[in-house]
């Protein structure tokens, strides 16, 4: 019996291993975007490190570990995933940015971003070039990373600083981390006066869970004393499930928002029959 499970156990390694050996390696992800902007602007906004916290929805915090007077060594920790450490290896003043991952267990890549200026337009082209030695961790960077959902997130978040949209805003995005998901909600433009309609196309509500009553009862109370519109006070929902207990509340944009809680209690409202 134990020497089929080591023989199942050892097949299936070898079978992630060939996959491996059939994945591409490296990875090469392209992306050529035009924008209305001043390479000036374009270059500062892209090669100033420590302000890249204040406008990438995609991290945590930046940390720069070296710099001389051309180069640097700097740590991104992302909000989701492993910190990676980065170093600029060529800045050619509004033409050509590289930043080369520093090897570690195998893992290696860098970046480059290209820019020139046609037709009064900034034309950039972005890529990305990852490789794994490994190919039992080739699988798995396949399965957990997204080089172009990476690259898509840092495009759109440049587009959206160089416009200046944070500000017409009044604030970067309130961010949502748990686990594996993270949610930004951002408030609408002043200059919109169009509500979420969640019964139109698109997103219903959200709904949040938390382990007990007594964590619901505390945002409760925060939230009334944070002014927020209470649309049902905290109320069993038997139909919804077994100890269902919940709450449901607007933010500023209409978006109908639930804090919801199974703990269980006894006895408990029977579901209606209908």
């Amino acid at each position: 019996m134990h020497f089929q499970i080591a023989f199942s156990v050892l097949g299936i390694i070898a079978s992630v291993y060939l996959i491996g050996l059939l994945l591409h390696n490296p990875r090469r992800v392209v992306m050529i975007v035009e924008m209305d902007v001043d390479l000036d602007r374009l270059w500062s906004q892209i090669t100033n490190i420590e302000d890249q916290i204040n406008w990438r929805s995609d991290l945590k915090d930046v940390d720069v570990v070296l710099s001389d007077r051309e180069y640097k060594t700097f740590i991104e920790f992302p909000k989701f995933g492993p910190s990676i450490t980065f170093k600029e290896t060529v800045k050619q003043l509004n033409q050509k940015y590289r930043i080369e991952i520093v090897p570690t267990s195998g893992f290696s890549g860098y970046s480059t971003i290209d820019l020139e200026k046609i037709n009064g337009k900034a034309q950039v082209t972005f890529v990305e070039c990852s490789f794994v030695d490994d190919p039992l961790r080739r699988v798995l960077s396949y399965l957990l990373y997204r080089p172009k959902r990476r690259m898509n997130v840092y495009i759109n978040d440049l587009m959206t600083v160089l416009k200046g949209e944070y500000e017409n805003r009044g604030n970067k995005p309130c961010s949502v981390d748990y686990k594996e998901s993270h949610i930004n909600l951002w408030q609408r433009r002043p200059d919109s006066n169009v509500e979420h309609d969640r019964y139109s196309v698109g997103l219903n509500h959200l709904a949040f869970h938390v382990s007990t009553r007594s964590e619901l009862k505390d945002l409760f109370a925060w939230a009334k004393e944070s002014n927020c519109e209470i649309l049902d006070e905290p109320a069993d929902y038997p139909d919804y499930g077994h100890c269902y207990h919940a709450f449901y509340l607007k933010e500023l944009n209409g978006i109908k928002i639930e804090i919801a809680t199974q703990e269980t209690v006894e006895p408990y409202p029977a579901p209606r029959s209908w």
